[in-house]
């Protein structure tokens, strides 16, 4: 994916309300994601993650820096590539 198209990804996430978004950031914040990981602890992150989608607290910045922070550990350091179709993400 070049950097053009995951801008669009992003500015397309970045426009998603929260429960569109959830999905991803469920199976990309996973607790078997994290506890593979080993950097980030399972039960808050999924504490933060449910905050947000229930609408109590807009915890969007932290949720887009775990996911940041995720993709990019399992990308660089794993060397787990996610294929990601944009027609999956862009808003029509």
């Amino acid at each position: 994916m070049t950097s053009t198209e995951r801008s669009i990804v992003l500015g397309a996430y970045s426009n998603l309300p929260a429960r569109d978004l959830e999905p991803f950031a469920r199976e990309t914040l996973s607790p078997e994601t994290l506890r593979r990981q080993g950097y980030l602890d399972p039960a808050a992150v999924t504490r933060v993650r449910a905050t947000h989608v229930s609408g109590r607290d807009d915890l969007s910045r932290p949720l887009w820096g775990l996911l940041a922070f995720t993709l990019w550990f399992e990308r660089h350091v794993e060397g787990i590539r996610r294929d990601v179709e944009l027609e999956s993400v862009v808003m029509r």
